[in-house]
């Protein structure tokens, strides 16, 4: 942690700043700054990017540790207005709800997973679709645009059953193995979204029209009914 004048120096005991420095604390509490802040007298600053109140802990660009990790992974610098307004509304948020950034409204608290120390800016159910989008994107290369393009092409339901319609349990991305075997896409080898039940039936058919060829006339004329065996 850094000296609380913000000269630069950091400590080396703990929550105590060993450090030799006859400054004050820049809070302007009165203490020398080699010691541990007093609650709440910690500097705070406004990150650039998305105007979350932070406390620096060394000379970080006027950015918030999210911020920073966000720039680091490439994303742009450019300020955030979405998220700006996000956190104005989480602060006017009524008393026992929350704002969610996904759905745009404000809702109870029990609908919103939290950590150890703090709830999720998104509902449960906007972080379950937030989570399966990031997830379709890095293993199939498939945008949230475009997967609900396919779901809506397919009238909103599993391709094959016309049963399954996603609102348990997200409809799984089918794409054909002979061109990328395992559960990761090019993208250019997707053929549409089905239910798991028949995902896994094409895989238990291999992919071979010609088994479900045999499965329909089995289903129309049984072997067995045409030996006249039964009733």
């Amino acid at each position: 942690m850094a000296c609380a004048c913000g000269c630069g120096k950091f400590a080396r005991k703990g929550n105590l700043y060993n450090s030799d420095c006859q400054n004050e604390c820049a809070c302007g509490c009165g203490n020398r700054a080699r010691y541990a802040y007093a609650p709440g007298h910690r500097p705070v600053t406004v990150c650039v990017r998305c105007g979350k109140v932070f406390s620096p802990l060394k000379s970080e660009g006027g950015l918030c540790s999210l911020c920073r990790k966000h720039v680091r992974d490439g994303g742009p610098l450019e300020r955030d207005g979405k998220l700006i307004q996000s956190r104005a509304m989480q602060k006017a948020a009524p008393e026992g709800r929350r704002w969610c950034s996904g759905c745009n409204q404000y809702r109870l608290l029990k609908f919103f997973g939290k950590d150890a120390a703090r709830y999720y800016s998104r509902c449960k159910p906007c972080h379950r679709k937030q989570t399966h989008a990031a997830g379709v994107a890095k293993r199939y290369g498939l945008t949230a645009e475009a997967y609900a393009a396919i779901q809506t092409f397919q009238g909103g339901r599993c391709a094959i059953c016309q049963i399954a319609t996603g609102a348990s349990k997200a409809l799984a991305v089918d794409h054909n193995h002979s061109c990328c075997p395992g559960n990761q896409s090019c993208g250019k080898c997707i053929r549409g979204l089905l239910c798991s039940t028949c995902n896994q039936l094409l895989g238990f058919a291999r992919d071979n029209p010609e088994m479900f060829k045999r499965a329909i006339l089995y289903l129309e004329r049984p072997p067995a009914q045409n030996l006249g065996i039964g009733p």
